[in-house]
């Protein structure tokens, strides 16, 4: 008997999922909350195999679903506050949740789901991956790229990444050299043309223009155009926040602190599902580095890197309150995550790159949340708790290189071959070497 399996459409995502579904022997079910998805990826896909969630109060096809949701214990106020779109009116997102989780119920339910696989970026996705974990008890996977190494993915089981799919055939994979692949990573590559391109006159033009002239779809709870109004609301500081970078924050050279102990931190981009999702109530970077500087011992400077993306998106005067407290101090974003990194003797980061690419090399690592690399012994996830006795400066483990590239192949042996990524970023997604690749992971969960 063929199995049933959902797929969570999402944007052009969506395409790679249907080509790969294709190659699959299971009967595909799809949710999405966009109209526009539905008819340009799924218009052959019968009906009763869709279901669409459109971000009203009332679901229209409600009279069908089981109960009334309150049995369901998701936390929906937290799910509703971590979602850009929904915690711009809590309530009507709260509202749209409540009444949702009773039609995901029936559809995973009603059509016999034992595996969905999507995203756990938006509120939906989040929502229906506590429904069919916790509450159906069947399966859903995250198929995503890892960082490190390069052109690999896995299949994450929980909201944090933090757990992957154990793979069935792990003796058959090579291993990687580790230190290689840190010496050629081509995101931070992508990242550099990143920046080049949001300084190009087409960029900057673009963006007026969507200013001026935005698109919106009030029915699609993850749609990122807003109203004239609200995008002027939401912009209109950041002119300040780059001028307050650029004029204001007094940057320092690492090197000039030989004889203090150094902690670096290196800011994330936000809003970003890696930490206002990930990293749920560790949201606010500047109450995380305001409390990590109360336990600072007297000899330790915390050492402050801004996301070469993120200049302009911090709240006004966000630099000059971190500027304002003792030992603190900036470095120059353009300055490489590398050279940053090893010049400094800890990482505090909440998920960013640059605490794997420190635990890999040995250093030690102070988080809040899990992740894709506290499950190494020289990463310290410190809770609030920790932080008021601040004993865990005392208690920080070093590794040697070979040491901790020896630990991360634990999680490497969980990986597959292949790239997922959004194929109007990449030529090499809808390649038949890579569909092949990423149709023998699906594979190896399904059987």
């Amino acid at each position: 008997m063929k199995k049933n399996i959902c797929f969570i459409a999402n944007y052009s995502l969506t395409g790679l999922y249907k080509t790969i579904g294709e190659k699959l022997d299971v009967n595909i079910f799809w949710i999405t909350v966009n109209e526009t998805i539905r008819d340009e990826y799924l218009s052959d896909v019968e009906e009763d195999h869709i279901l669409l969630l459109r971000y009203v109060n009332k679901i229209n096809s409600e009279k069908e679903a089981e109960g009334d949701g309150s049995d369901l214990n998701l936390r929906l106020n937290e799910i509703a506050l971590g979602d850009r779109r929904l915690r711009l009116n809590l309530e009507r997102g709260i509202n749209y949740l409540s009444s949702s989780s009773k039609i995901i119920k029936t559809f995973l339910k009603k059509n016999k789901i034992d595996y969905v696989f999507g995203e756990v970026t938006w509120a939906h996705e989040i929502l229906i991956h506590r429904i069919q974990t916790q509450v159906l008890e069947k399966f859903y996977y995250i198929p995503h790229d890892v960082r490190l190494p390069e052109n690999k993915f896995c299949f994450f089981t929980d909201e944090f990444w933090s757990i992957p799919y154990e793979r069935k055939n792990r003796k058959q994979i090579p291993q990687v050299n580790f230190e290689s692949v840190l010496k050629t990573d081509n995101h931070k590559l992508a990242t550099a043309r990143h920046i080049a391109n949001k300084k190009s006159v087409t960029y900057k033009l673009n963006y007026l223009i969507k200013l001026i002239l935005p698109v919106n779809d009030p029915l699609d709870p993850t749609f990122k155009g807003l109203s004239r109004r609200e995008k002027i609301r939401k912009n209109w500081t950041k002119p300040l926040s780059r001028l307050e970078y650029k004029l204001m924050t007094r940057l320092v050279d690492v090197t000039e602190f030989k004889d203090s102990f150094k902690v670096g931190v290196p800011l994330h981009l936000q809003p970003e599902a890696s930490i206002d999702n990930m990293a749920r109530y560790y949201e606010n970077q500047y109450l995380n580095i305001l409390n990590i500087w109360r336990t600072l011992p007297n000899n330790v400077v915390l050492f402050i890197k801004e996301h070469s993306v993120a200049k302009g998106s911090r709240k006004p005067f966000f630099y000059r309150r971190l500027q304002s407290l003792r030992n603190v101090c900036f470095v120059s974003d353009e300055l490489s995550g590398e050279s940053f990194m090893n010049s400094m003797d800890v990482i505090y980061t909440l998920t960013g790159t640059m605490g794997l690419e420190a635990a890999l090399a040995g250093k030690p690592v102070i988080t809040h949340v899990r992740n894709q690399y506290s499950f190494m012994p020289n990463v310290k996830v410190v809770s609030l708790d920790d932080m008021r006795s601040a004993r865990f400066w005392e208690e920080l483990t070093s590794l040697s290189v070979k040491e901790s590239l020896k630990l991360y192949e634990t999680f490497e042996q969980n990986c597959f071959d292949g790239e997922i990524n959004d194929p109007t970023v990449s030529s090499t997604v809808l390649s038949g070497v890579n569909i092949n690749n990423l149709t023998l992971g699906f594979k190896d969960v399904l059987h």
